[in-house]
């Protein structure tokens, strides 16, 4: 239907600007049979937020459903951010993509490393957990190549706090907890950031969002039984 550009942030503005759009559009607002949207409580408010604000502004009961796409984000996000042993794996992979972003010199080294003549570390995304599969995925196939730069650095640099970062971030990488993270987190995000596509589908229904969050249950079921 459209963007609209939002200059007051609260939730009256917002509900009032979408409904006079909706109603620019020749459609009847009051022929609106539900919301969507995510779980800020300026959206999602039960007292004052967009989602009440509208349902007052028909003579009906318009039904607010959380946003499943944002639902799937916070999931897990809560379950990244209840073991400290995910925090601190994605904190590495923060840190990684940092020390090589930060240096020409370096990302160009880690380039040429490449078996393919190019690499790209991804930054990772704060908002959108389940997207994090690039980021760990880069690291994964790129893994030797990273391994063999910070070898270099270690060895050669004449930079002391070059070489003791690059110390650092091989010994991370050596360990047996670092390689199996990169394996499981790859399994996990593949088939949630796959999920999460579809469920930003325009063409979307409620059925098919449900078998598709029942089948990333299943996957996940079937990693942790195996």
């Amino acid at each position: 239907m459209g963007f609209v550009k939002i200059t007051n942030p609260d939730a009256k503005s917002i509900a009032s600007t979408a409904r006079t759009f909706i109603e620019s559009l020749g459609i009847n607002f009051h022929r609106i049979r539900g919301q969507g949207y995510d779980g800020a409580s300026v959206m999602s408010g039960v007292h004052s937020g967009v989602q009440t604000l509208i349902k007052e502004m028909v003579s009906f009961p318009v039904p607010f459903v959380h946003c499943g796409c944002h639902n799937l984000n916070l999931v897990i996000n809560d379950a990244v951010e209840s073991v400290v042993d995910n925090r601190n794996f994605f904190d590495v992979l923060g840190e990684i993509f940092s020390f090589f972003g930060q240096s020409l010199n370096r990302w160009e080294e880690l380039r040429v490393q490449a078996d393919r003549g190019s690499l790209t570390l991804n930054k990772l995304c704060e908002t959108r957990r389940y997207s994090r599969v690039d980021a760990v995925r880069a690291v994964r196939d790129r893994y030797p190549h990273i391994k063999k730069v910070l070898t270099r650095l270690i060895l050669m640099s004449e930079k002391k706090k070059e070489r003791d970062d690059a110390k650092s971030f091989k010994e991370k990488m050596d360990s047996f907890e670092f390689v199996l993270f990169i394996v499981m987190w790859e399994r996990i995000l593949r088939g949630m950031n796959s999920t999460s596509k579809e469920l930003q589908s325009p063409k979307l229904d409620l059925s098919v969002a449900s078998r598709l969050m029942n089948c990333s249950i299943s996957g996940i079921e079937l990693l942790r039984n195996s």
